[in-house]
């Protein structure tokens, strides 16, 4: 069994934060752009790559965050997919850097591209966000703590995701 480490990008500008949307977990999800890391790949190096892929933004990584446990508790799922059931997402601060945004090369599946969401607006999708317990961590990372969030045990089934495709 492998466990996924996930690099995850906190882009904050003019009190907005960039999210992906797409149907990912449930059908209308939000989540912070970034992914796996690839062997032999530093954790920022696979966020900057990640997020140029996803976004089309090129970020300067900067402090950890948070770090958030996920595990689908699903057998089928796990069956199908082991190397993605179990996973820990990283969470970094990053800023933008100072070049044109590109266009996005490639986009994970379900999803329907990212935009800026205003951060004042974040709980009224708390439920929808992941990592999930992020929302109310926000004033703790903004305050300079990495934040340590609940593990989460996902309960999709293999069918719903099967659907999507």
């Amino acid at each position: 069994m492998a466990i996924r480490i996930s690099s995850k990008a906190l882009i904050l500008k003019d009190q907005m934060v960039l999210l992906g949307h797409g149907a990912w977990y449930h059908g209308d999800d939000y989540d912070l752009p970034g992914g796996g890391q690839h062997i032999y790949e530093t954790m920022k190096e696979a966020l900057v790559r990640e997020v140029l892929e996803e976004t089309g933004y090129m970020v300067i990584p900067g402090r950890l965050a948070a770090v958030k446990e996920e595990i689908f508790t699903d057998l089928r799922l796990r069956e199908k997919w082991p190397e993605y059931t179990h996973r820990v997402n990283h969470v970094f601060l990053c800023e933008l850097a100072d070049v044109p945004r590109q266009k996005p090369t490639e986009m994970d599946q379900g999803s329907e591209g990212v935009f800026w969401y205003p951060v004042e607006k974040l709980p009224e999708i708390a439920d929808k966000l992941f990592p999930r317990g992020l929302v109310d961590a926000l004033p703790r990372i903004l305050a300079g703590e990495c934040v340590v969030l609940d593990t989460q045990y996902l309960e999709d089934s293999l069918e719903w995701m099967e659907e999507q495709k």
